[in-house]
């Protein structure tokens, strides 16, 4: 999909479409059967409520969109909008752990907002035409 500069987005948009879909579905399994499955797998020593379970695997989801706008990015000569993306998410990462809010909303929001306003800054770069281009 990203073998050159001329990105093919209704492929990016496919990936993308496919990815949301599946993140969908295994957000809702993590939430309804996630907690049988740690319990069995930890032999009943560790308990987590499912909630926290699909806030897990939506955090996985949209760092695996980030890992695939990235190279799209990558691909489009568009090193600064990737390297923002990454860098507001990991800064906003560290933002949201130190704040002073109880655990599960800290964890929470560090998993899931840092990744979301990642993922936007990498999508507004690949569907907006701005930016320096090289020459040649």
């Amino acid at each position: 999909v990203f073998k050159d500069a001329s990105l093919s987005k209704p492929g990016l948009l496919r990936v993308l479409a496919v990815a949301t879909a599946c993140i969908g579905i295994l957000v809702a399994a993590g939430w309804f059967i996630g907690p049988l499955v740690v319990s069995f797998v930890s032999a009943g020593r560790f308990e987590i409520d499912g909630w926290l379970v699909a806030v897990i695997v939506l955090s996985a989801g949209l760092t695996a969109a980030m890992c695939t706008t990235g190279p799209a990015l990558v691909a489009a000569q568009r090193h600064g909008a990737n390297l923002a993306g990454w860098c507001t998410a990991a800064l906003l990462t560290v933002f949201a752990l130190i704040m002073p809010w109880p655990q599960e909303v800290r964890v929470s929001v560090a998993l899931l907002g840092p990744a979301a306003i990642g993922l936007m800054i990498h999508s507004l770069a690949l569907w907006t035409k701005t930016g320096a281009r090289p020459v040649g």
